[in-house]
């Protein structure tokens, strides 16, 4: 999305761009959260209502088609149509600024091409810089061979990036010419468990016959 409002995008034999689809957060039953393609949300939509129909075509038994379809949540629907159309309507606004100069079809035509899940399957579907230069201007891609000093001030930089990513438990990493700033996971503190009988020291072992710490009944509350 970055690289589609600018004026050029330099790129090397390792540079990747990808599809431009929206990414929605969705709340697993246990807690956890996993990252959902919007686009996937409103094909299920589509993809369950065809198998309705082709089922009750057929003769077929609906029931548990219909039982899946009753776990679809409307406003999950809701957001992930609106999530589309707002990566649309961005990419359509800064492409026709820079890149297309001006020609709004051909921003709309290049935004259908990043957007289109059907050809890429997968948000991570990496776009080379051969691939790129079919869906974009080619005046607009600045291609630097290995040897280009730039491109390898380009990778050192990258691989510093990746470094501090790895090793510092950053999350996203921000620069310019004037600062830097990341942001960071929080590590949570998780509390050691008890230590087993074989780990107790003799001289802090308990008497014969009291369960070890952590086992046995909780003492009586003390009078106040």
């Amino acid at each position: 999305m970055i690289a589609l409002a600018s004026d050029q995008i330099v790129m090397g034999y390792l540079s990747e761009l990808g599809p431009i689809d929206s990414i929605i957060a969705v709340q697993n039953p246990d807690g956890t959260v996993r990252s959902v393609p919007a686009q996937s949300i409103i094909d299920s939509i589509e993809l369950m209502t065809q198998t309705i129909a082709d089922a009750k075509k057929n003769g077929r038994p609906i029931e548990q088609f219909v039982a899946m379809a009753f776990r679809i949540d409307p406003s999950l629907w809701d957001m992930a149509l609106k999530a589309q159309a707002l990566s649309a309507q961005f990419a359509q606004k800064w492409l026709t600024k820079h890149i297309c100069k001006g020609d709004a079809n051909m921003a709309k035509q290049i935004t259908s091409n990043f957007m289109d899940v059907k050809r890429y399957l997968s948000h991570g579907r990496i776009i080379g810089v051969a691939e790129a230069k079919q869906i974009l201007p080619k005046d607009c891609i600045i291609e630097l061979g290995k040897e280009d000093p730039l491109w390898n001030m380009f990778w050192e930089l990258y691989v510093r990036c990746e470094w501090r990513i790895n090793t510092q438990r950053t999350i996203k990493f921000f620069a310019n010419e004037r600062a830097n700033m990341d942001i960071g996971a929080a590590v949570v503190a998780r509390r050691p468990p008890p230590p087993t009988p074989a780990q107790i020291p003799p001289s802090m072992a308990p008497p014969s016959g009291m369960p070890p710490p952590g086992e046995g009944p909780s003492p009586p509350p003390t009078e106040p």
